[in-house]
């Protein structure tokens, strides 16, 4: 098989398990999105050069954001935006906009401005940016 289709295959694995964990209540729900959260890191760790890396990086984060494990979706954010340089700049804004976003429900409201700071920044004309600039401007 080739790099490709050891890419795809997963990939598309892991995006029917989140589909299918859309579905479910609370708990298998929250199980299904670790389940789809772990083949789409694996992903983005086996292959970080091939051109959905990036994307599968941002999916295990949203996933593990939407199994409520904020510490996992954090770190995996954390790589996206690290590589910036490697991915397209709409999925790092995108990261940078999840990571703010974790971290403030984890309480570390100041290290989530500097996130949204940073954003709005360096990715200024994405709608992810317009999202940041908003809850900075929020009180509290």
């Amino acid at each position: 098989m080739s790099v490709d289709g050891n890419v795809y295959v997963p990939w598309l694995l892991a995006l029917c398990l989140a589909l299918v964990a859309n579905a479910e209540p609370d708990e298998q729900a929250r199980e299904g999105y670790r389940r789809a959260a772990e083949q789409f890191a694996k992903i983005f760790r086996e292959h970080p050069e091939h051109k959905l890396a990036g994307k599968s990086g941002l999916a295990a984060g949203n996933n593990w954001f939407l199994a409520a494990d904020y510490d996992k979706a954090i770190e995996i954010y954390r790589a996206v935006v690290a590589r910036a340089e490697k991915y397209d700049h709409v999925v790092v804004a995108q990261a940078m906009y999840w990571l703010g976003d974790c971290l403030a429900r984890t309480t570390k409201r100041d290290a989530a401005r500097q996130a949204w700071q940073r954003l709005s920044a360096d990715y200024p004309e994405t709608k992810w940016a317009k999202y940041a600039r908003a809850r900075l401007a929020e009180k509290g």
